[in-house]
Parts: C-alpha cells; sequence; structure tokens
C-alpha cells in the first residue's frame, strides 16, 4: 500500500481531537533536544506518542481518519 505522508497530513491537519494533540511543552521539550545537535531522536519521540496518542483516539472512537 503506498502513502502519501504529506496529503495525509494536509487531509486531517486541524481536525484532531484536542486531547490527542501535543502541547506546546512537549513540542518545545522536543526542540531542546534538537538544539544540542540530536535531530533523529526527537523526530523518532514524536512518531513514537503520535502513534499512541492515535491509537488510543481511534480504539476509543474520537478520530476517523479522513479518506
Amino acid at each position: 500500500m503506498a502513502r502519501n505522508m504529506k496529503k495525509m497530513i494536509d487531509k486531517n491537519r486541524g481536525r484532531l481531537p484536542e486531547r490527542y494533540c501535543m502541547t506546546v511543552k512537549e513540542f518545545k521539550a522536543l526542540a531542546d533536544v534538537a538544539k544540542q545537535g540530536d535531530c533523529l531522536s526527537p523526530i523518532e519521540d514524536s512518531f513514537i506518542y503520535g502513534f499512541i496518542l492515535g491509537s488510543r483516539a481511534t480504539q476509543g472512537g474520537h478520530f476517523k481518519e479522513r479518506k
């Protein structure tokens, strides 16, 4: 199955329930790690965190992806 990351993000931007969005504090924590020169860990960490939050939202019936 081919995935278009940009298209998926664009279609769903602004549609996430607030309780499943990252906070400014969480974004800043990831940015602080990146500022120290480690750019890959914050990307992986945000993916893992987003996956967990997304799984919770889907299982709880709080979010359906736009097709």
